[in-house]
């Protein structure tokens, strides 16, 4: 279901919500990189320069599974945190092209 198109567009043009989305993107991107050291370095290390180019904003507040209105964000900001780490998390690859490293079996 999701939010309107008028309270995504209140998100997109936020730079306080984009400024939140995209720290959360580099400190995803730094998770990785340091959890898989083998990875690609030179994409994360670009996603953490340039996380705007990625268009994370867009993905949360398009994905039908973001339900919290700018209002109530703009009242409290923080309680956007986990609902911002968990689409980061679920677009990370989609958005980057990232893929995971599968570890060696034993």
């Amino acid at each position: 279901m999701g939010i309107s198109a008028l309270q995504q567009a209140a998100f997109l043009s936020s730079p306080a919500f984009n400024d939140q989305v995209n720290a959360v993107v580099k400190e995803q991107a730094l998770v990785k990189a340091t959890a898989h050291p083998e990875s690609d370095a030179n994409l994360l290390a670009n996603v953490v320069r340039q996380p705007q180019s990625y268009g994370f904003t867009a993905a949360i507040v398009a994905d039908g599974g973001w339900l919290l209105t700018y209002d109530q964000w703009a009242a409290d900001p923080a309680s956007a945190d986990y609902g911002i780490l968990t689409n980061v998390q679920k677009w990370f690859s989609l958005l980057t092209g990232y893929i995971e490293p599968v570890a060696a079996p034993p």
